[in-house]
């Protein structure tokens, strides 16, 4: 998700969690004074350009370094909240529950759900819907059955997400493998 480059990558490594790739990412982060100022850094600021930012090396100034980390994390996070389209099915908007299922089995067929705390996520191109089942359990119109037999459902089984709310969680699943990614944070 952030791609690092360092010319420290030994002493930088041992610091970074699955969020950081040497490959590839969201934003890229230069580490070491030296080598993002070869590159355009400014000592006052850890952002070179929207997409690159700095920041100093362990060995330079840890706690800057370490609080750097997390707030590129957190910058990830908030750029892929701002790419999602999230979209509530809202029960009453239907006149029975024949109707919010036919939404639901003509809409989203091709998007894949997710069920997680009693809601499901259909997710398809950076777009979701969410539906609350709590809510239609309320209502009394058990539809889950219906729909889990006609689309395909995951149990999602994410027990933490740091800094996204749970409705961005299938933003981060890799929907053509159905691969989870389970080590966010």
């Amino acid at each position: 998700m952030i791609k690092v480059i360092t010319n420290n990558r030994e002493e930088v490594e041992r610091y970074l969690d699955s969020n950081f790739s040497f490959e590839n990412g969201f934003i890229t982060v230069y580490i070491g004074w030296d080598l993002a100022k070869e590159n355009g850094a400014s000592i006052l600021k850890h952002k070179i350009d929207e997409n690159t930012y700095w920041t100093f090396l362990p060995m330079e100034k840890r706690k800057v370094f370490l609080e750097s980390l997390e707030e590129f994390k957190e910058i990830v996070f908030n750029k892929i909240k701002s790419e999602i389209k999230f979209h509530n099915i809202n029960p009453l908007d239907y006149n029975s529950k024949e109707d919010i299922l036919s939404f639901i089995l003509d809409t989203l067929t091709d998007f894949i759900g997710y069920l997680y705390k009693e809601k499901i996520y259909f997710y398809r191109n950076k777009e979701v819907y969410h539906l609350d089942l709590g809510f239609l359990d309320f209502m009394s119109w058990d539809i889950i059955d219906e729909i889990t037999d006609k689309l395909d459902i995951k149990q999602l089984q994410t027990n933490k997400i740091k800094y996204l709310e749970t409705k961005h969680i299938p933003y981060l699943i890799d929907a053509e493998k159905n691969n989870i990614i389970s080590s966010l944070c």
